[in-house]
């Protein structure tokens, strides 16, 4: 077993957190936080700084900890056990410039309901444009005919299929909004919808939607 630590930034601007979209030789893609791994004679707090840099070309000053995540991922022989400390960082602007030498194809500050899971369900109509639906629907931009399957606002619900034209209004109640699946129709939602729960149930022998997607999908940001 191979024990590794990496530091990374919780970066946020004017109510806005800063997120990259990486495309890994097609093999992962998804939105992620910067983070990197601790150099020799480093602090922790100096290697967040520098990866939140490197990684997004913001300068950003810490605030204050806020904690640590584990996980582990199999390499060629070996498996690496992973822990990323975590500070809350303040950024001096809305400047950010991905690292293409590092995957990361996008980058921007949104806002902190504007969340999809790292598995989204995606229909057949949209699955050859999904990462242009994704930008879209965050961006609230074109005209945009999907539907939006989401974690459940009502407690007494599972999930909430909304019209993505819906989201445009400025009234519509967005905090808390964690999408899970798109699609390019109403009925092709409800299927959608349907399976997401059938998986959950298949994973967990009962219906509590919201807790397992939420910690399936917590490492996205």
């Amino acid at each position: 077993m191979i024990e590794a630590t990496s530091c990374g930034g919780v970066v946020i601007f004017r109510g806005k957190i800063l997120v990259l979209y990486k495309n890994y030789r097609n093999k992962y893609e998804g939105w992620v936080l910067p983070k990197g791994t601790v150099e020799p004679g480093e602090e922790y707090k100096e290697t967040a700084i520098r990866e939140v840099l490197e990684e997004t070309g913001a300068k950003a000053s810490i605030i204050k900890y806020v904690g640590k995540s584990q996980y582990s991922f199999t390499v060629p022989e070996d498996t690496v056990e992973k822990e990323v400390h975590w500070y809350l960082m303040m950024a001096d602007s809305y400047y950010s410039k991905p690292q293409r030498e590092e995957f990361f194809v996008d980058s921007g500050y949104y806002k902190f309901h504007e969340a999809y899971h790292k598995d989204l369900y995606t229909g057949e109509s949209v699955i050859r444009r999904e990462k242009k639906v994704k930008w879209k629907v965050m961006h609230g931009a074109g005209q945009l005919r999907v539907y939006v399957i989401a974690l459940a606002s009502n407690p007494r619900n599972l999930l909430d299929i909304i019209p993505s034209w819906e989201l445009l209004q400025k009234h519509y109640p967005k905090k808390g909004l964690y999408i899970v699946g798109l699609a390019g129709n109403y009925q092709e939602a409800l299927e959608l919808a349907g399976h997401i729960v059938s998986d959950v149930y298949r994973a967990t022998g009962g219906f509590d939607v919201r807790g397992h997607l939420l910690r399936s999908g917590e490492q996205v940001l």
